[in-house]
């Protein structure tokens, strides 16, 4: 060692003794030397029995080491602390410290005998046991003995041998540059974490101070260690300073003897202390002999002081029997025998015990818990469950975990859950589906749903932990089982919402049709929540792994297409509307999948870099997403990253166009192809059809974006619809004006954007569309559809009203009829101001039209102003224009005027205002029944009765007043039955029914009248007689719109 004199016995010709640390050897000079100087001074007077096979005379040379050897004062005052004090007081040296010489010295052949003969004897020392059963010690010995030592040369170092070396046995660190070998300074043998904090300075170092190439090599050689991240070494503490500054400032560090620790021997602490009790004190020099007497004079006098205060305390000491004591202490109350007190008596004393102890504990400790309290055991019993070391016990806490709460509610299930992640992270997979799944399976079907529920939601949470057999197979089939049975609509949804995490982990492509089955099951629940659940969650769950599979354009859009067509195909006769509604929302919630796809595949997507500053996306860019798993940029991984490729693709579409582009070109020459063939089979009058079409159509739009809509779905719809005046006698042209197309067409492509080009765009497709329809005689339908549909958004009514003042100055009587007939479906959602201003004006001109058909197809949007306007001046205007039509004399004999009116006064009776009611539309009723009394041609007659029968019919659940009642009412239904008897005997006989009903409730003045309003055919006399008009009723053909109002009151 650097450290030791030279020549020193202790390593022999420079071999290494492993089991010794450096600062040993240094003690070990010392302390040699201090032995020798004790024992000249000790003598043969010591009082010890040089025979002893437990000691040995302090002269011996093995006790002391070889006479030959130099050292430093200390091994005396060694040795006398062995031998217990100072040379007068007799002691033993312990054979474990003879061993500990031993080796220090490299006595290994007599230490060897030393441990054969304490084998033998049945008293093995575990100090010799261990050096002698580690091979490490016996590496690179040398041959020279202990104590003989080897020729040395003016400076301390060892001559190199001229003997021949191999390359591969040169120690190049132990040689100097002129060939004579160093001093040994190697150490024990670095260990894992010192090697990586060292390579991490000698890096820092190499990169400080430029040498790149020699740090880029070093680092690949290091390859298993970061060298950016401090961290990563594995040390608990901060980095230490760089090499330069531990190099700087290793002079002000001083090594005491306490420091000094002989690892291998396992020396203690105070074991050091009393050998060497002033050594950590010794000044720098110690040649000087008054040094020494003084230090061997402090010895004496301390442990002189040691054996005075030892013998002060055996005086103190009690002399009480064991037994005494035992009898003594069993006066404290204690209870050791119960199982609490038997816990309470054995305190932990290590972490394994610590948790022995709860996974006993907590079994008696969580039902004595309050309920709403219980959540504050979670970390207790999970983070016992996660250490406890026997499976049985983690089984009983886990099974505790989820039985913890009888009806968990939504906050303590979050808990729950919350605890289960963290305990699946902590054991990983393995234990996750031993331990963690079992409890799920076992409460699949427990009676609370709130249990249930928890099973739902665990199986999701815990997904991302368990193996991925597991995965796709058991947690899959339990969700299967809970969607089908569960009965609890928040099961099913939180089921459907594990479902979805489940399928954004799963990786069977073979598990892609069952999990396609799953959906339709979730998509076609009777429960909102769940199908709601299934958009939100499951649907683009799925999609994102169907596109990972390749299977969006090839698979599951054109499954969900077929499944629409096969369902208009076999809906001739009644289509199922839930249905289509289910596969089209579907294929809604499928767009922005798929408009991902599309940029991802884009012939430029290699191109999308993010560099520089990036466009930003209009807000209004997207529809709103149903949940962010529908957002693009979500699907695509982040806003900024969409931006780019949202510019390269508005680009390519305006520029370059979609040549090779394969996903864009299957979405332009199938999808829309197909999409549109579709819309042509629907019904048109299905409100909820075009409804529901038309939001698809919108979404597709918006989504592609305003090039896409007009150079992609706008020319495929306009060469179906071939708006042309050429086409008004062409059937071919004609039929696709009446269908579904139309209003799709209008309100799911036209109202995308709504700059003033786009609004012209619309107003001028209803204008043709209107015209066309007109002209041709067509029904319609698909434009009143249209209609509808754009009225249910009040930015459209400005737009709507436009298009029909162009239908009331128009040249054609036919487009000013239409026109006119549209005002009906506009009254109702727009608001008065507008009524006032633009509609009712336009009324009063077309009632002035020289065509009476003009005139009379007004009747029917007056009579609904009057329904559903408050304003008292308009409803004047409104009363007077029907007035003309009834009392001015050029239309007593216009048959179509009167059946109009009558139909109008049915339909908005029971509904408009109660004085317009009374004091307009009955009495007028019963002029027109007098006149029908008069009619001379049967058909005509019967046609008008029926009309009437039908108002008369609707208005009887009104209020209506007594003197209205003997005035109007009553004549009028007389008037009627006249007809009814020679024209129609079966509504002869309800119509008598009503009459006497009438006849008996003026008779009658003593019953009370309902209040607000009463219905004369709910309140008849019997049950017979309320039997017979019903059936009678249900037997006519009349329309099914009157009848159904026939026992309605006034709301």
């Amino acid at each position: 060692m650097a450290a030791m004199a030279p020549g020193g016995g202790g390593s022999g010709g420079g071999g290494v003794n492993p089991f010794l640390s450096d600062s040993d050897e240094d003690d070990d000079e010392v302390a040699a030397t201090e032995e020798r100087r004790a024992g000249l001074r000790l003598g043969s007077g010591s009082g010890l029995d040089p025979g002893s096979a437990d000691s040995l005379s302090p002269q011996d040379p093995v006790a002391l080491g070889s006479s030959a050897r130099p050292g430093l004062p200390g091994e005396a005052a060694a040795a006398a602390a062995a031998l217990g004090g100072c040379g007068e007081t007799p002691g033993r040296l312990s054979i474990d410290a003879i061993a500990a010489q031993l080796l220090r010295d490299q006595y290994l052949l007599t230490a060897l005998e030393l441990h054969t003969e304490l084998l033998e004897s049945g008293r093995e020392l575990p100090r010799l046991r261990d050096y002698f059963s580690n091979p490490g010690n016996f590496e690179r010995q040398s041959g020279t003995p202990p104590g003989m030592g080897a020729t040395t040369s003016g400076g301390g170092q060892l001559n190199r041998a001229g003997s021949i070396s191999t390359l591969d046995s040169l120690d190049f660190a132990r040689y100097s540059d002129d060939g004579n070998r160093e001093t040994d300074e190697r150490v024990e043998p670095i260990k894992p974490l010192e090697k990586r904090a060292l390579n991490f300075l000698v890096n820092e170092f190499l990169l400080k101070n430029n040498y790149k190439l020699t740090s880029i090599t070093f680092s690949d050689e290091n390859d298993d260690q970061d060298f950016e991240l401090w961290d990563d070494v594995g040390l608990n503490i901060p980095k230490p300073p760089d090499l330069l500054q531990l190099y700087r400032d290793f002079g002000n560090h001083q090594v005491t003897g306490k420091d000094l620790v002989d690892v291998a021997s396992g020396v203690e602490e105070d074991e050091l202390e009393a050998l060497t009790p002033v050594l950590g004190n010794l000044p720098p020099s110690l040649e000087t002999p008054q040094t020494v007497e003084k230090l061997e004079d402090k010895i004496s006098l301390l442990n002189n002081e040691k054996w005075s205060l030892m013998e002060q305390i055996r005086r103190l000491e009690r002399k009480l029997s064991p037994a005494f004591h035992q009898a003594l202490l069993s006066f404290c109350r204690m209870s050791a025998d119960s199982r609490l007190g038997s816990e309470v008596s054995r305190i932990a004393d290590s972490e394994k015990s610590v948790m022995l102890m709860l996974g006993r504990c907590l079994p008696h400790i969580v039902p004595n818990v309050l309920l709403a309290k219980r959540e504050e055991l979670i970390p207790l019993i999970l983070c016992t469950a996660c250490l406890h070391p026997e499976p049985k016990e983690r089984d009983q806490l886990l099974h505790i975990l989820f039985n913890l709460i009888k009806r968990p509610d939504d906050e303590q299930r979050q808990m729950i859950l919350t605890g289960c992640v963290a305990f699946a992270r902590h054991v990983g997979p393995t234990r996750v589906e031993a331990e963690l799944l079992p409890q799920c399976w076992e409460q699949i079907n427990h009676k609370y749903p709130e249990r249930r529920l928890l099973v739902a939601e665990s199986c999701g949470a815990l997904a991302p932990y368990l193996p991925k057999e597991i995965r796709s197979s058991l947690v899959l089939s339990m969700l299967q089982q809970m969607l089908m049975e569960d009965k609890a609509d928040l099961v099913r949804e939180a089921v459907i919402k594990s479902l979805g995490i489940i399928m954004g982990y799963i990786d069977d492509p073979d598990k892609y049709q069952q999990g396609f089955e799953l959906l339709l099951s979730a998509l076609g629940d009777p429960s909102e929540r769940v199908v709601s659940a299934t958009h939100q969650v499951f649907l683009p769950a799925y999609a994102a792994w169907t596109t990972e599979l390749g299977n969006l354009q090839s698979h599951l859009i054109p499954t969900l297409l077929n499944k629409i067509e096969k369902l208009l195909r076999e809906g001739e006769h009644g289509l199922d509307e839930h249905k289509l509604h289910m596969y089209l929302s579907a294929l809604q919630s499928l767009i922005p999948s798929l408009f991902a796809l599309v940029l991802r595949n884009a012939p430029f997507s290699s191109k999308a870099k993010l560099h520089g500053e990036v466009p930003q996306i209009e807000v209004t860019r997207f529809p709103r997403p149903m949940s962010p798993l529908q957002d693009v940029s979500t699907i695509i991984g982040s806003r900024e990253q969409l931006a780019v490729l949202l510019q390269l693709y508005d680009y390519q579409l305006e520029h370059e166009g979609t040549t090779g582009w394969e996903t864009l070109l299957w979405v332009v020459n199938q999808l829309l192809p197909q999409l549109i063939e579709i819309v042509g089979k629907i019904n048109v009058t299905s409100t909820a059809c075009v409804h529901e079409f038309s939001r698809f159509f919108w979404r597709l739009c918006r989504t592609f974006g305003k090039i896409f809509t007009n150079t992609k779905v706008k020319p495929q719809f306009q060469e179906i619809l071939r708006l042309s005046e050429e086409n008004i006698d062409s059937s071919a042209g004609n039929g696709v004006l009446t269908k579904a197309t139309v209003p799709i067409y209008a309100t799911g492509v036209l109202t995308c954007y709504i700059q003033e080009e786009d609004r012209k765009l619309l107003v001028g497709f209803l204008e043709d569309v209107m015209t066309l329809l007109s002209l041709s005689h067509a029904p319609l339908d698909s434009l009143k559809a249209s209609f509808v549909e754009l009225g249910a958004n009040p930015a459209y009514h400005e737009l709507l009203l436009t298009v029909l003042w162009y239908g009331v100055v128009h040249t054609s009587a036919l487009v000013r009829c239409t026109a006119a007939r549209m005002f009906e479906l506009l009254v109702k959602g727009v608001n008065e101001t507008l009524v006032a201003q633009r509609v009712v004006p336009a009324l009063i001109t077309l009632s002035s039209d020289p065509e009476i058909s003009v005139r009379i197809a007004t009747i029917p949007a007056f009579g609904t102003i009057m329904e559903t306007v408050i304003q008292r001046e308009l409803l004047e205007r409104v009363k007077m224009q029907l007035a003309s039509f009834l009392e001015d004399p050029q239309y007593q004999d216009q048959y179509s005027l009167h059946t109009e009116i009558i139909k109008t006064f049915g339909r908005v009776g029971p509904n408009a205002e109660p004085r317009f009611r009374d004091e307009f539309v009955i009495p007028h009723l019963h002029k027109l029944a007098l006149v029908n009394n008069l009619q001379i041609v049967d058909s005509k007659r019967l046609d008008i009765a029926t009309h009437l029968f039908e108002a008369y019919s609707a208005l009887s659940c009104c209020f209506i007043s007594e003197d209205l009642m003997v005035n109007h009412f009553l004549p009028g239904l007389r008037c009627l039955r006249t007809d009814m008897e020679h024209l129609s005997p079966e509504h002869e006989v309800i119509l008598s029914s009503m009459i006497k009903e009438c006849e008996q409730k003026v008779e009658n003045k003593t019953v009370q009248e309902p209040q607000g309003s009463m219905s004369i055919a709910a309140s008849l006399v019997s049950e017979d007689t309320k039997t017979k008009f019903l059936n009678k009723m249900g037997q006519l053909t009349t329309s099914g719109a009157m009848l159904a109002n026939v026992f309605q009151r006034k709301k």
